[in-house]
């Protein structure tokens, strides 16, 4: 009997001790969390010119370490309890980025890195590891990696920042002072030298960013790759808190952080994942229709107002999400929630609402005004002549309509066909959705899975109409690079698949018992909800989702291989670009406020020189009909040069008589500086916009 005691408290020391342990690795694991931004920010010190760099970016990588550990402790609980080997990895993370910048700052092997860890991982966790709940640590481990392949994506894969990327930029230096006076005009449909291109929030952020860490343009890619492992984990929360299953939202999460075009919007330092993180917001609240509390109600229409003053697309899924909680509420309820929601919509649109009536006398200034109704597809900074008659719907419906099929869809379709998803996971996606839906054919309960599933297939109906909604906006208009669809990509994933996983999971479902049709569901919910353990363990559903993941990840890394190069920052764009600063050396040397027009180079040229010195600058209109005048016209009435800056070889002859132009400077690649001496041919009066004037 004494032996017996003697054992069991024996027994009890061990696992106090084991606890101790347990809690001792949890607090150095949070630790790790805190420190690791700070870690990757400190280590660009070699870049930045600025003695305040390393205290500033120290603060910066707590505060985000801080909210990276609030968000796994709340979105990923699973991936903190019971689960040493997450742990025994998060620890290490730091260490492998630390190690990877101090070999050099300019050399890594991301790539194999990345690669080992995911195979080591992922077996372990499928084949090896005995876990009480296999499926949700699968998934975590699968979300971490995710994660890491974004950042070591970001740090050393090369892509050019294109015109927007400046242009948000630019935008981001008038936050904290001249509001949106921007230097670069990006369009000519609205007499004005205000940026109207793009809403406040991304540039916003991105200022905040910059004035704490001085990397310039890249304080948009540190943004991005936090807002990226930010959706990761909301994707995740989403889908296990509301279709009680983690698998639709892992690979949702991993197709994003795959898919090319949301990859290049993340490093180039644009605004769509930010967008795609605020709609996550949006849906994560919305979903708790029909008895929805005040404060999802608010919560969801701030993701919405912050989708909006995002991006202007997203004033399709935010008014439809109106109309959702308008329908979908309780019965009492209905006009107060919707009131509610808009209120919070209200609050992150009410700044750019305000600017538009202060200075346009419009509740929502934009410059694509006017362009769904164009037969050529939407391009930035379009400019018609008096006498040139733009060919619209109103005007030409026939080839208006024509247009809208023979080129406006088929332009989109091509770019998602060859950017969205690869071959390889299609295929393995496309046999697995066959064998379950050959089960659930056979289950003979198809009215019983209805019945108890009609919140996740009303929701599941509710994404695809307003994604069709959102697809059908954007055709007509004529977007078609694909980066524009990449939500929509995310969103339909993540629904679509929780009804596959849902049915995989139904199929296990032991027949019922009951007369009546509710007790029928409500045993069906029941047995579904405990069914929902053996799928977690189902090698069939384990192994599709780690094949899916893994197939994604290769082919993504595999791809991007070929663009791996041996910097992270380019020394020029944290300092100012060199061809920027001989410009700049010349047309300030008369002027210090000159206005300089770019035609006939590169598109990215005036857009990173703007950016850069502050100084107006104006490139060409973008559209090419035939209107020879509108360039002239354009010119006389808004442009108003200093200086022309132009391949020597592509200069008008009519630009050097009408305006004099004078060739006072050549820098590299032949680009020639005109200085203009003929400025009596300029109007005196505005009058050739007609889309909008100031007020």
């Amino acid at each position: 009997m004494v032996n017996k005691m003697e054992k069991v408290k024996s027994n009890k020391k061990i696992d106090f001790s084991a606890l101790n342990s347990l809690n001792v690795l949890e607090k150095i694991m949070y630790i790790a969390i805190v420190l690791m931004p700070a870690f990757v920010l400190t280590s660009l010190q070699a870049y930045v010119a600025n003695p305040v760099y390393i205290p500033t970016s120290i603060l910066l990588g707590i505060g985000f370490g801080v909210i990276a550990l609030l968000l796994c402790k709340f979105l990923i609980p699973s991936a903190l309890k019971g689960n040493e080997i997450l742990k025994i990895i998060a620890l290490f993370l730091p260490s492998v980025l630390l190690v990877s910048f101090a070999i050099d700052l300019r050399q890594s092997t991301p790539f194999f890195c990345i690669s080992f860890i995911a195979i080591f991982v992922l077996m372990y966790f499928g084949f090896v590891f005995p876990i009480k709940d296999r499926g949700k640590h699968i998934c975590a481990a699968i979300i971490l990696i995710a994660m890491l392949f974004a950042i070591e994506y970001s740090l050393y894969v090369y892509d050019l920042f294109s015109p927007d990327s400046y242009s948000y930029y630019d935008i981001s230096r008038t936050i904290f002072g001249n509001f949106y006076n921007v230097a670069t005009q990006r369009q000519y449909i609205v007499d004005t030298e205000l940026g109207i291109s793009f809403p406040y929030l991304y540039p916003t952020l991105v200022a905040v960013v910059d004035s704490l860490t001085g990397l310039k343009i890249y304080s948009g890619t540190i943004l991005n790759i936090v807002i990226t492992c930010i959706s990761c984990l909301m994707l995740y929360k989403i889908s296990t808190k509301h279709f009680n299953n983690p698998y639709a939202g892992t690979i949702a999460a991993v197709f994003m952080v795959t898919n090319d075009p949301y990859l290049t919007e993340m490093r180039v330092t644009r605004s769509v994942p930010l967008a795609i993180l605020s709609i996550l917001i949006l849906t994560y609240y919305i979903l708790d229709l029909p008895s929805i509390k005040t404060k999802s109600c608010i919560l969801a229409g701030v993701g919405a107002g912050c989708a909006m003053v995002c991006r202007f697309d997203a004033l399709v899924a935010a008014g439809l999400c109106l109309i959702v909680m308008l329908i979908f509420s309780e019965k009492g309820n209905r006009i107060k929630n919707s009131a509610k929601y808009a209120g919070g919509l209200l609050i992150p649109t009410a700044p750019w609402i305000i600017f538009s009536l202060v200075n346009f006398g419009k509740p929502w200034i934009s410059d694509n005004g006017g362009t769904m109704w164009l037969v050529t597809p939407s391009i930035p900074q379009r400019y018609y002549s008096s006498t040139y008659v733009p060919q619209t719907i109103f005007n030409n419906f026939d080839a208006w309509f024509k247009c809208l099929f023979d080129v406006k869809l088929r332009g989109i379709l091509d770019r998602i066909g060859s950017q969205i998803l690869p071959t390889a996971v299609l295929i393995i996606l496309a046999v697995w959705i066959v064998v379950m839906l050959l089960r659930f054919m056979n289950c003979r309960k198809i009215g019983l899975y209805f019945s108890s599933h009609i919140k996740l297939l009303i929701s599941t109906g509710v994404c695809v109409l307003v994604y069709l909604a959102k697809f059908c906006g954007i055709w007509v208009v004529g977007f078609a690079d694909s980066r524009y669809h990449t939500e929509t990509f995310v969103m339909l994933i993540l629904f679509l698949f929780s009804v596959v996983y849902s049915i995989s999971a139904f199929t296990k479902v032991r027949d019922t018992v009951g007369k009546k049709k509710k007790s029928k569901a409500l045993s069906a919910s029941v047995q579904y909800a405990e069914s929902y353990e053996k799928t977690s363990k189902s090698w069939v559903v384990n192994i599709t989702t780690v094949l899916v993941c893994l197939a994604l990840i290769v082919t993504a890394g595999s791809t991007y291989l070929s663009r791996y190069t041996p910097y992270v920052m380019l020394q020029s764009l944290l300092d100012k670009p060199a061809a920027a600063a001989e410009i700049e050396s010349v047309v300030t040397a008369k002027n210090d406020n000159p206005r300089v027009f770019f035609s006939g180079i590169n598109e990215g040229d005036p857009f990173s020189f703007g950016a850069y010195t502050g100084i107006k600058t104006f490139g060409p209109p973008w559209s090419k009909p035939s209107d020879p005048n509108a360039l002239i016209e354009l010119t006389d009435n808004f442009v108003t040069p200093d200086y022309v800056v132009c391949k020597a070889e592509n200069i008008r002859p009519d630009f050097v008589s009408r305006y004099g132009l004078i060739p006072i400077h050549t820098c590299q690649g032949n680009i020639t500086i005109y200085e203009v001496t003929n400025k009596s041919t300029f109007a005196s009066e505005r009058k050739l916009f007609p889309y909008g004037e100031r007020k």
